[in-house]
């Protein structure tokens, strides 16, 4: 919808949306720069193509994908140098050949990012020692066990994010062929995701200063950077 695309856009711009992308930014450049040829990129889910940019001002050639057609009708007015495809909500494969990029991003996509298939096929297109960089939501997690539980009490059942513990998704990447890079715990303060509280630069201090981003076991959200092994 229309409205998902502007929704995304306008709590990119909010303290906590600002905290949450500069963290995926710096991940994704971090990634970029460690990444072998080719200069290819992979945005899974890729919405009205943030990620999609940052990467194409680089150099990179994109190929991004999305289920809703509105998010990819903007993401190629935006990005028309990009390779932007609407694809089924069913779907279960990402569309590029095998081998053929170096870096996959999968930023906040449920959806995607804690299927099955996904790990699979992200070692499928990526070169030896191409980067992921994807979120991953933690049920073993404070915030975590508050939200299951309280999904539960109002009789939704399990918490659609919080359903995996980080734990057993790591295990599973490792067991796809990867190798992981870097995890950081971010999100530790109950704040909504389109929070503008003055309260989350105090509390982005202090999650800095308890080390709580070395803590992905525990973290709500975590950020991985993972290699393919070769």
């Amino acid at each position: 919808m229309a409205d998902s695309v502007q929704y995304w856009d306008a709590i990119a711009s909010t303290r906590w949306g600002r905290y949450i992308s500069a963290a995926e930014a710096a991940a994704i450049e971090s990634a970029r720069a460690a990444a072998p040829a080719p200069r290819a990129a992979v945005d899974a889910g890729c919405g009205g193509g943030r990620w999609t940019r940052l990467l194409l001002d680089h150099g990179w050639s994109v190929t991004g994908f999305d289920v809703d057609p509105d998010a990819i009708r903007k993401c190629r007015d935006q990005n028309p140098e990009a390779d932007c495809l609407i694809v089924d909500s069913n779907n279960e494969r990402l569309p590029v050949a095998d081998g053929s990029a170096s870096l996959v991003v999968c930023i906040e996509v449920l959806a995607v990012a804690h299927s099955a298939w996904f790990p699979r096929e992200a070692r499928r297109v990526l070169a030896p020692g191409g980067r992921l960089v994807v979120v991953v939501w933690n049920r073993h997690s404070l915030r975590g066990l508050l939200a299951d539980s309280s999904a539960r009490i109002r009789g939704k059942g399990s918490h659609p994010h919080y359903r995996t513990p980080y734990r057993d998704w790591r295990a599973r990447l490792r067991r796809d062929g990867f190798a992981i890079e870097a995890e950081r715990g971010i999100c530790w303060f109950p704040f909504g995701r389109s929070s503008d509280s003055r309260l989350i630069a105090t509390c982005i201090v202090a999650e800095r200063w308890l080390g709580l981003a070395r803590l992905p076991s525990i973290s709500p959200w975590v950020l991985v950077t993972a290699s393919r092994r070769k």
